[in-house]
């Protein structure tokens, strides 16, 4: 797998958490809620990951466990 500036990555995490790094607080995206605009930023999503990623392995996940995500629209 490789990136822009021809910088071989070995996977997606490794990919996200180098851009998280490099983006820091600029905009991940932004959403419309409760009538205004809400920023996310490449920091607010590392620290969601990695919060996420612990209360996984908390949960007793180990790597190469799989793990589903359902929620309502």
């Amino acid at each position: 797998m490789t990136q822009a500036g021809g910088e071989t990555l070995r996977s997606l995490p490794e990919m996200f958490f180098k851009r998280a790094a490099r983006y820091g607080d600029r905009a991940r995206y932004r959403v419309f809620r409760d009538g205004q605009w809400k920023e996310f930023t490449w920091r607010d999503m590392d620290t969601a990951v990695r919060e996420i990623a612990a209360g996984l392995i908390a949960l007793g996940f180990v790597k190469g466990a799989r793990a589903a995500r359902s929620e309502e629209h």
